[in-house]
């Protein structure tokens, strides 16, 4: 979880370095903390462990993709 956890703050500081993105740092800790408090109770196996890395991803994803909809010219008001 370690290596998810530096791509997804790496997604997210990048997207926050030319858009103005909520709370880049808390999301990517807290996406982390929970990947992270999951694995600890047992060891998963690759696919399960493969599906926690793409959901977290998903996730960090999907928050950029917000920030971009949200400040892109197209929606903005006329």
């Amino acid at each position: 979880m370690g290596v998810t956890g530096l791509v997804v703050a790496a997604t997210l500081r990048a997207t926050a370095a030319r858009l103005p993105v909520h709370a880049p740092g808390r999301t990517a800790t807290v996406l982390v903390a929970v990947g992270t408090r999951l694995t600890m109770g047992w060891r998963p196996e690759a696919p399960l462990l493969a599906a926690l890395v793409v959901g977290a991803l998903a996730v960090a994803a999907g928050w950029c993709a917000v920030a971009v909809r949200t400040h892109s010219p197209a929606a903005r008001p006329r």
